[in-house]
């Protein structure tokens, strides 16, 4: 009897075990599936991004041309898997129009979208597999989290994860910001696993990670800076609790591994040019990369650089895109926050656009870290390998002085998700904290359906909501030029048959069907079939809030754009910035295409000071 009753209660206690498994993996699938779904709703809604022309044709172009001139400051690996994305269909490379022997990526890209007739549907095709992979991206949180926290820590990862506006956003855009954001989360999970238990096969995984850096994006010596904190950290934590041997064995260990990740990394750098020293095999391509001599300024990096480039060390195009990166800062940049613009920006940039544009529930759940103590297995590694690098890579990103968006955080998201579900898990342990859990989950949740689909716009109370944000930051903070299918299709809905329209980006409002005149704009390749310099009583006016707020037209030696106004029966003639400052002085929105693109219709019912 007391046999059958232990096998009774062994077969009771698998099946609580698989039915246990079992709600895990739906609540996980339920998670995915809403994550997935929302991207996808976006992704159907929006136009190209400014930077996806620069990567989806020429990343056609290096798979099938094997030339990487056309966009030299992007890293390989992310344009070449948005050009196999549209090979299937096999789009023609329009290698005789003139951009391509200018070396021009932007523009070449332009026409590759946009001059066969399948813009949408190249588009579509090239953003589905950074769908993909943010969904490994979610499954790697949520499988951090649970190693670190438990399933609370766990499920509070993924749930953040899954509806966080920004990573929302770019989880279809074809672009680098995302694939370096899935490689330094798993560089660092693989990382913290190898500290915690150093074998082979962890180490293998360490140095996989580690390695995809450099060919995913050219800013990799942050990854490896961010590995590099939490390495010492853990040594650093060995000899507080005087465990000296452990430490010594552990230093050990970690340069074998640097070694490791250093040959790894230099093998994937030529597999990913094809083991060619050259960047182009196309020998009618009349420009080439500026030297690197005049790229970088600091002298001991140019003489790295140099001598890695003179002696064939590593491939050409690699090493000009490292070149091209560092360069960043000297170019004229103009960077916009709160009605101020700056050429490079200001410190305090990334601070702020974090505390803007982070939801405000994410940022108290980081915040309660000082009053509530998470889950205490391995806590003090766990914590600082999250916490750690994210406070690393702000401080880097700070003093870089190349201040241009949000987007340029996303390696840390995944992190601070983590970090989030960890609080999560904190606050769930204790039965009188549990209320305010649901709170800040609820809270985060609402914040992202009011913005749906248009993640990319999303800002937090702080800055007033998606609503008023622009006021605070612009450029692809909230637009970047994903708008003009929303503004075609808004000109349907309303019946408008003109708008006289000021665009900022990339996209062809053409092959949008937006009715347009243009005003002058903010575009890398677009020819207007109908250009226009005045503003008129009755005129409908569209314009992208990075242009209202004048951005790019304060840059040194900008043309001031002046433009014919007469709305008061007294014609004047302003610079455009000034007409901007009028429009919005003077007249209230009728409509808006998402958040980034506002419509003015210039009659008396409409002024905000009517006469």
């Amino acid at each position: 009897m007391s046999g059958d009753g232990r096998l009774g209660s062994s077969r009771s206690g698998a099946s609580a075990t698989r039915v246990s498994i079992g709600i895990e993996i739906f609540a996980v699938a339920v998670l995915l599936l809403l994550h997935v779904s929302a991207s996808l709703w976006s992704a159907s809604r929006e136009s190209a991004t400014y930077d996806e022309l620069q990567h989806i044709g020429p990343g056609y172009a290096r798979l099938v041309l094997h030339d990487y001139r056309l966009t030299p400051i992007a890293a390989p690996l992310m344009p070449m898997l948005a050009g196999l994305a549209v090979s299937p269909i096999h789009p023609r490379l329009p290698v005789e129009d003139p951009s391509w022997k200018a070396v021009d990526g932007l523009a070449f890209g332009y026409r590759f979208l946009y001059g066969q007739g399948e813009g949408g549907r190249l588009l579509w095709l090239a953003r589905l597999p950074f769908v993909a992979l943010s969904v490994a991206l979610a499954l790697a949180t949520f499988l951090w989290g649970k190693q670190l926290g438990g399933n609370a820590c766990a499920f509070g990862a993924l749930f953040l994860y899954a509806i966080n506006p920004e990573l929302l956003a770019h989880s279809h855009y074809a672009n680098l910001d995302f694939g370096i954001s899935l490689v330094t989360t798993l560089a660092l999970w693989a990382l913290y696993s190898f500290l915690r238990s150093p074998t082979l096969g962890r180490g293998a995984l360490t140095v996989a990670a580690f390695a995809a850096a450099p060919i995913t994006k050219y800013s990799f010596p942050l990854v490896f800076l961010m590995g590099a904190a939490v390495a010492l950290a853990s040594l650093l934590d060995k000899r507080i609790r005087d465990d000296h041997g452990g430490a010594l064995h552990l230093s050990r260990q970690l340069l074998l591994l640097a070694v490791a990740v250093v040959m790894a990394a230099w093998l994937a750098a030529w597999a990913a040019f094809g083991f060619k020293t050259q960047e182009g095999a196309s020998p009618d391509l009349s420009n080439h990369p500026p030297p690197i001599e005049q790229l970088v300024s600091e002298e001991s990096l140019r003489w790295l650089l140099v001598t890695i480039s003179d002696r064939h060390l590593l491939p050409d195009g690699f090493v000009h895109g490292v070149a091209e990166t560092l360069a960043l800062p000297r170019r004229n940049q103009m960077v916009f926050f709160h009605g101020r613009t700056a050429l490079g920006g200001w410190w305090y940039y990334f601070p702020m656009v974090l505390i803007l544009k982070t939801p405000i529930p994410l940022l108290l759940l980081l915040v309660s870290t000082l009053l509530v103590r998470g889950p205490e297995a391995h806590a003090r590694l766990a914590l600082v390998t999250v916490a750690l690098p994210a406070a690393v890579y702000l401080a880097f990103a700070m003093s870089f002085g190349f201040s241009i968006g949000y987007r340029h955080l996303m390696p840390i998201l995944p992190l601070l998700c983590v970090w989030g579900g960890w609080q999560v898990a904190a606050l769930w342990a204790r039965t009188g904290l549990r209320p305010i859990a649901v709170v800040l989950l609820s809270w985060y949740a609402l914040g992202t359906c009011r913005v749906a689909p248009h993640f990319l716009s999303f800002f937090n109370e702080f800055a007033g909501g998606p609503e008023f944000g622009y006021r605070y930051l612009v450029d692809s903070n909230c637009d970047w030029g994903q708008d003009l299918e929303e503004l075609a299709r808004l000109c349907r809905q309303l019946g408008l048959k003109r708008v006289k329209l000021s665009y900022f980006g990339s996209a062809s409002p053409d092959d949008a069907g937006v009715p347009y005149v243009a005003l002058p704009g903010v575009t890398c390749c677009w020819s207007p079939r109908e250009w226009t310099l005045s503003l008129e009583p009755g005129d409908v006016v569209a314009v992208s809030v990075t242009n209202l707020m004048g951005v790019y037209y304060r840059l040194p030696g900008a043309s001031a754009f002046p433009l014919q106004v007469s709305l008061e029966g007294v014609p004047h003639e302003m610079p455009f910035v000034e007409a901007m400052t009028y429009l919005q002085k003077h007249y209230r929105p009728f409509a808006r295409a998402g958040y980034s693109i506002f419509l003015y219709r210039l009659v008396p019912a409409d002024r905000i000071d009517p006469r």
